[in-house]
């Protein structure tokens, strides 16, 4: 019984891995899309001690920079909406202090339509201010 319990334990485990990689390789267009970092070493004060950040580089060359923000404990993220309709974005994270956890890490998002009609918020129908 006990080791039933445990492959189901980790089943589950392994299918929320799995989601929040699945979630995290698509991009909506003007759609938010969050990535998760967790450094390797600890600060003393983490909001304002770690700089860091996400290069995006889209297919057609155009190029987005994200700060990192503190969430707490030792995670960080980076919140992207993508520009594209269409497309690769190939993000690499950058850190000052080249942290293993926050530094040198790079994934690809695909771009895909955003939201559109009465589901769309004003925002997503429009896009950024110009």
């Amino acid at each position: 019984m006990k080791s039933i319990v445990h492959c189901v334990a980790a089943l589950l485990l392994a299918q929320q891995a799995f989601l929040t990689a699945t979630a995290a390789t698509t991009a909506p267009q003007w759609q938010e899309v969050e990535l998760t970092f967790n450094a390797t070493r600890d600060t003393a004060n983490p909001s304002i001690d770690t700089e860091a950040w996400a290069d995006f580089t889209h297919d057609d060359g155009t190029k987005l920079r994200r700060p990192m923000f503190w969430d707490g404990d030792r995670t960080f993220r980076v919140r992207f909406a993508s520009t594209k309709s269409s497309g690769v974005w190939r993000w690499q994270s950058v850190s000052a202090d080249q942290d293993p956890g926050l530094h040198g890490r790079t994934g690809e998002l695909n771009s895909s339509p955003g939201r559109s009609g009465a589901e769309a918020t004003l925002f997503e129908r429009h896009g950024l201010p110009r």
